[in-house]
């Protein structure tokens, strides 16, 4: 037979996910090839095909969820959506729709994708041409963001079942020993928009955490509501420290983007010595007055001094 008998060439207008699926379906003829030579033992006779479709072998992932057909037509489907112009949003939304499926995990479903991952890169091994190669690449790429999203949903949901209603909250402190999230309010926020503030940093304290959001390569949540968001992480089951506080819309995606990679740099390099403290009853008694202060400021019924220091 043929190489076209076994092996599909994609059309010349044919869409990435299109090519896709058939590169899939060729290495899969390829495996299929493989092992009927090793089962017929014709290795000698067709040296030519034995050698050209011969495919390495891999270490399978020593936890493997359950053979469930959902799954894996669900992980087939997310591995080939084209989300290349999809927002972060957008895709939370997506896979949050893929998750409503109560028959696999979060995990489950980011082990097949990763399975993809591995099936990817021994295709991009075995590729011919570049525009193969390409493909491939973004292939890989966009099944990477889709794993990172599901580890981002996954950590939001934890963090609401293990929500108490009465939490501990520390503040991100600069080294005058400045409040970022007050400093920042005071500067940028105008005034109608601190009820705002107050019910999102009520929100942390008694565990709602509303429009809860885990940024993407970054170590830390924020809350949100319109335009106001609140950036935090968390420390232990019922300790968050408060990183900042902002208008989203007051900034460009750019400088954005940058403000939250710096205070996340901030944030790490502070976190052990949040984390050796928030046991000691006199920093939690310092950072409470902190936290009180701040909800009477954001009500408008009292004025803070300009420094607070640890």
């Amino acid at each position: 037979m043929l190489y076209e008998d076994y092996f599909k060439t994609p059309k010349s207008n044919a869409s990435i996910n299109e090519k896709l699926a058939l590169i899939k379906a060729n290495y899969r003829t390829a495996r299929e090839l493989e092992a009927k030579i090793k089962t017929q033992n014709i290795t000698k006779q067709t040296p030519d095909l034995a050698e050209e479709y011969i495919i390495p072998e891999y270490d399978s992932p020593n936890k493997s969820p359950k053979i469930n057909s959902k799954l894996i037509k669900t992980a087939n489907e997310l591995s080939l959506l084209d989300t290349s112009t999809y927002s972060d949003e957008e895709l939370m939304a997506k896979l949050k729709e893929y998750l409503k499926c109560l028959e696999f995990s979060n995990w489950e479903l980011r082990l097949k994708l990763y399975e993809e991952i591995v099936s990817y890169q021994e295709m991009f091994i075995e590729a011919q041409s570049k525009e193969d190669l390409i493909e491939l690449k973004t292939g890989i790429k966009e099944l990477y963001r889709k794993i990172n999203l599901l580890k981002d949903l996954e950590e939001e949901q934890e963090l609401l079942e293990t929500a108490s209603s009465n939490n501990n909250i520390f503040f991100l402190m600069s080294s005058r020993g400045n409040i970022y999230f007050l400093e920042n309010i005071r500067k940028s926020v105008p005034k109608e928009y601190y009820n705002v503030f107050l019910i999102l940093l009520e929100s942390i304290k008694n565990g709602k955490f509303i429009g809860l959001k885990k940024l993407n390569d970054l170590s830390y949540f924020e809350v949100k509501l319109f335009k106001v968001r609140i950036t935090f992480a968390k420390l232990s089951n019922n300790s968050y420290i408060i990183i900042d506080g902002f208008m989203k819309k007051e900034y460009t995606s750019n400088y954005y983007k940058s403000m939250l990679a710096n205070k996340n740099k901030q944030y790490l390099e502070m976190k052990d010595k949040y984390l050796n403290s928030i046991s000691k009853e006199e920093f939690i008694t310092i950072h409470n007055n902190y936290y009180n202060d701040i909800i009477d400021y954001l009500k408008n019924t009292k004025d803070l001094e300009e420094d607070h220091h640890v």
